[in-house]
């Protein structure tokens, strides 16, 4: 997938043309300080989900969840025809809003509940309910998370 996605990018852009990539799911997202709120956030989620939905089967990891190490990323737009200009990992701090807003996007939420494709909803839904409790079981203000940012050029 992300090799088709690149490689349509190679096609459209005159060369020198710019590609940029900013990705959180690449190994190395997750500070070591973040740990403990994304397993008792995913803990909650999962009680939450299986509350409403007693009988849900459990889905296949989806493509959004398959971490790259940052190494790869930058193999791969190589690969594509790019030269890589820029390649660096950025530390973002996450409000309780901007998590909820990532447990909206279905793929996040099917990945991160392992969730079917007719329990996505259900899946972001528990996601999203259960980030303020946890956000103050932790006593936290912001979450920790590291964006990898790529910028190449088509060659």
């Amino acid at each position: 997938m992300k090799e088709r996605a690149l490689a349509e990018n190679h096609r459209i852009l005159k060369p020198g043309g710019v590609l940029a990539v900013n990705t959180t799911f690449y190994e190395g997202a997750y500070p070591e300080e973040s740990k403990p709120f994304y397993s008792r956030w995913i803990r909650r989620a999962l009680v939450e989900i299986n509350r409403r939905l007693p009988n849900r089967q459990k889905a296949a990891q989806v493509q959004a969840m398959e971490f790259l190490p940052a190494q790869a990323y930058h193999d791969l737009i190589t690969y594509a025809g790019f030269k890589v200009v820029e390649m660096r990992e950025r530390r973002v701090l996450l409000s309780q809003a901007a998590v909820r807003a990532i447990s909206s996007y279905a793929e996040f939420a099917k990945g991160a509940l392992h969730a079917s494709d007719e329990d996505a909803s259900e899946a972001s839904n528990a996601l999203q309910v259960t980030v303020q409790q946890t956000f103050r079981d932790l006593q936290m203000k912001y979450l920790p998370r590291n964006w990898l940012e790529i910028i190449a050029v088509k060659a």
